[in-house]
């Protein structure tokens, strides 16, 4: 029998044989696939088994919670939430499920979710040690100690080897000040049951808690001990010891874990780093090339540090010979030949030659088009040549392999934030701060972000992770302070407050806040009295008199704040451009306006490129009636060096505002020239093209092109923009395939329905023409084209006249 035919037998033979299984059969053979590659730590390959279980019976509670468990072992805890809740549902009876879902609800302080958790619990078995470790937590989280003791125990009791038990009652024992008895608690379990990581680290956190270097040494020593093979944990003690300066230990201990755990890139990649940090470059290259000797093939991929150390150090040419004799050992196709040609690229934008980059990254995507770092270079091109809507795809691209991969979740979440696109934004710093809290760059982002859209407990939250972090907390508990002045938590702005206070670097900041403390409080003469004496500690500083201002601002004392700042201005006590400005603002407040045009321009002549006393001058100006002088002085400040964005955008809202739609067409055009990718920019300039630049093509098509950044948008306005853009094009039909959505995102926007109207009408869809024109016209309609709606309406209801005859005959 030929080759090829008995191919053909086998596969048949194989199709057979899987055709003679029933769905329950293979469903059951996949989980135990699946289970069997997850105790192996075959992670990826298990996942592939119990997705094929899903595809056969989705309610397969089983295997939707070993999915679960795979997520919260990457960090991926939304994911692995929906996979214990779906888990839950499909089987409410599977205990393991509820506690899991818990558990994760109880880490987000959602104590109504874990309190339902427990009930479907105790309605499977009670008792059940499961859901008295839960009650305990909750009791614990709630502050009371004695109820969560008495769970605690009850769980132990039922089941003597459970961990979150333990861990409750030594958060118990911690509570009340009882280090010892909470680490004790550890150690009985240890003794009983054997290691177990989970409590071995809460112990080091005791130990940390309680400012004991040695135990925290000795609970280390005891972690490493438990899992002598798992690098991370000596990493961490090292940079324990390097926190307290003890640099010799950390040394000592990184050498240890090259030593002992021969070939771990991990441990050696620590150890080169931090060589790299104390002697240089040089040092740490000959340090990593060392073990690369000792263990080439293991440690072949340190080379790509060696690389990195000396961009770090901009020898680039030395990084370049390193990364070409990688990529002529490996060949320029392969995996490590991709991530040479990579790194390479990025040692050109490194240096500044952006379009090298470009070109090297676009050349070896040719190669293989799901290349992480090169997507990843790719994406961050894209950001810095202003095109975020571009670098998004390609930002997504990086994570197809691994979701959690922090470097391409930074680098999308910048490109929303270039976008505006602030909750997305939120969204995936949040997953950055679960999956890597040390990444104080990303949680300040994250804080700044949740604080913005008024989440302030979350904000405070994040704040506290940064000041456990940082050798200077001052920053972040001042933060913090404010975010808790703010929502009236006036007991932790105090003890935050108290913080700065302590600490002769901070007094001034704590002595501020205090002052916005009391001010916010309603003490005003309290607060006065922390202002001054934020003054005293630097006469030179602004931000004190600003919160003398603001003082007689809540009393509506305007004549008093005036004269406190005029009188800082006359003795010569303080000479900074802000308050001169600040005075310029109260006068324009009290109804004093030619002693603000003068005090605005004193600001200007002292700082001529300053735009913001032009942008108050010009509001001004504008509020009396003087449009053109504003417009003038928007100008000068430009023509001064003031910020062209500020000064420019502002020019063109005063145009918007006045009637003058052509002129700010222009000043918009103006603001892109200059490269603004801001959406509202780029929105405002294509709307008013499509309602008053529209007959000229080239100004249209040149719209249509900016605006198609808006094609998969969530923003309705960008949506009617984009939509209504190509109903001027004589596009009714791709029209409407915008507008609709718009209107769907807000059904009551009379604009909106005018031009789903018109586009209804231009495609001869007369009767839903007539329905979205006459929602388009409510009583006190007022918008650009109300008047051609009013028009249009009546057409339409006479061609539907014209029509109906002909519809009655047929």
């Amino acid at each position: 029998m030929p080759k090829r035919s008995l191919t053909f037998l086998v596969a048949g033979l194989a199709l057979l044989v899987a055709a003679c299984s029933s769905p329950e059969e293979l469903e059951a053979d996949y989980l135990e696939s699946g289970l069997e590659l997850l105790a192996e730590g075959e992670t990826a390959k298990a996942t592939l088994s119990f997705r094929n279980v899903l595809r056969i019976n989705p309610n397969n509670a089983e295997a939707l919670l070993a999915l679960g468990r795979i997520a919260e072992s990457q960090q991926n805890l939304p994911h692995a939430y929906n996979n214990y809740q779906a888990a839950s549902d499909a089987d409410p009876e599977l205990i393991e499920a509820h506690n899991a879902y818990a558990v994760l609800a109880l880490t987000a302080n959602e104590l109504e979710i874990v309190e339902g958790a427990i009930a479907k619990i105790e309605a499977v078995a009670t008792p059940h040690a499961d859901a008295e470790a839960l009650r305990a937590a909750v009791a614990l989280r709630r502050g009371d100690g004695a109820a969560a003791e008495a769970h605690a125990l009850a769980a132990l009791a039922l089941d003597p080897a459970h961990v979150n038990a333990t861990s409750a009652l030594a958060g118990v024992l911690n509570g009340r000040g009882d280090v010892e008895g909470a680490v004790d608690v550890i150690d009985t379990f240890f003794d009983s049951q054997g290691p177990n990581v989970a409590l071995a680290l809460l112990k080091v956190q005791l130990r940390a808690a309680d400012d004991d270097p040695d135990g925290v040494r000795e609970a280390f020593e005891e972690l490493i001990a438990f899992e002598p093979d798992n690098a991370q944990f000596r990493i961490a003690l090292a940079d324990f010891h390097r926190s307290n300066d003890a640099f010799g230990d950390a040394e000592t201990v990184l050498r240890q874990a090259v030593d002992q755990l021969s070939g771990n890139p991990t441990a050696t990649v620590a150890l080169v780093q931090m060589v790299f940090q104390r002697e240089g470059v040089d040092a740490a290259v000959a340090e990593a090339d060392a073990a690369i000797a000792r263990n080439p093939e293991a440690l072949q991929n340190v080379s790509f540090l060696v690389a990195d150390l000396f961009t770090q150090a901009q020898r680039y040419d030395e990084a370049r010979e390193r990364l070409q004799a990688i990529l002529d050992d490996a060949g320029e196709t392969t995996a490590r030949g991709l991530d040479a040609r990579a790194a390479l690229a990025s040692i050109a934008l490194a240096s500044g030659d952006a379009d090298g980059a470009r070109t090297q990254v676009d050349a070896a995507l040719e190669d293989d088009q799901q290349h992480r770092g090169l997507n990843y270079l790719s994406a961050v091109l894209h950001l810095g040549a202003g095109n975020p809507a571009e670098a998004i795809p390609v930002a997504r691209s990086t994570l197809g392999r691994d979701p959690n991969w922090v470097p391409g979740l930074k680098v999308l979440a910048e490109a929303h934030l270039r976008r505006d696109d602030q909750g997305l934004a939120i969204d995936i710093l949040s997953r950055i701060h679960q999956l890597a809290p040390r990444d104080l760059t990303a949680a300040e982002a994250l804080a700044r972000l949740l604080t913005a859209r008024g989440d302030y407990d979350a904000a405070m939250a994040v704040w506290d992770t940064i000041v456990a972090q940082v050798d200077d907390p001052g920053p972040a508990l001042a933060n913090a302070a404010q975010l808790a002045i703010r929502s009236e938590n006036w007991a932790r702005a105090s003890r935050d407050i108290d913080r700065l206070l302590d600490v002769p670097e901070t007094a001034i900041s704590g002595s501020l806040l205090a002052g916005s403390l009391r001010t916010a409080q309603g003490d005003y003469g309290g607060g006065r009295e922390w202002f001054e004496r934020a003054s005293a500690l630097d006469p030179e500083a602004a931000q004190p008199l600003f919160g003398l201002v603001q003082t007689y601002l809540a009393e509506d004392d305007v004549a008093s704040a005036i004269g406190v700042i005029r009188e800082r201005i006359d003795t010569g006590a303080s000479s900074d451009v802000t308050i001169v400005n600040l005075l310029g603002q109260l006068y324009a407040r009290n109804g004093q306006i030619d002693e603000a045009i003068a005090t605005y321009e004193e600001a200007i002549l002292a700082q001529p490129q300053w735009a913001t006393p032009y942008l108050e001058l010009a509001a001004v100006l504008e509020s009396e009636g003087q449009t053109q002088a504003a417009l003038d002085m928007l100008e000068r400040g430009i023509a001064a060096g003031g910020d062209p964005g500020q000064l420019l955008l502002a020019k063109a809202f005063t145009e918007q505002r006045v009637g003058r739609e052509v002129d700010a067409i222009a000043t918009y055009d103006r603001l892109l020239e200059l490269g603004s990718t801001n959406d509202v920019v780029v929105n405002n300039f294509a709307a008013l093209v499509a309602d008053f630049a529209y007959e000229d093509q080239a100004t249209l098509d040149r719209a249509l092109e900016l605006a198609k950044r808006f094609t998969t948008s969530s923003e309705a306005y960008f949506l009617d923009t984009l939509g209504w853009l190509h109903f001027r094009n004589g596009d009714p039909a791709r029209a409407l395939s915008f507008l609709r959505r718009a209107a769907a995102i807000l059904p009551d926007d009379a604009h909106i329905r005018y031009h789903v109207g018109a586009s209804l009408a231009a495609a001869d869809e007369h009767r839903a023409a007539e329905a979205e024109l006459v929602r388009a016209l409510p009583e006190g309609a007022d918008y650009v084209g109300v008047d051609h709606a009013r028009t249009l309406l009546d057409e339409v209801r006479r061609k539907l006249a014209e029509d109906a005859p002909s519809e009655g005959a047929s």
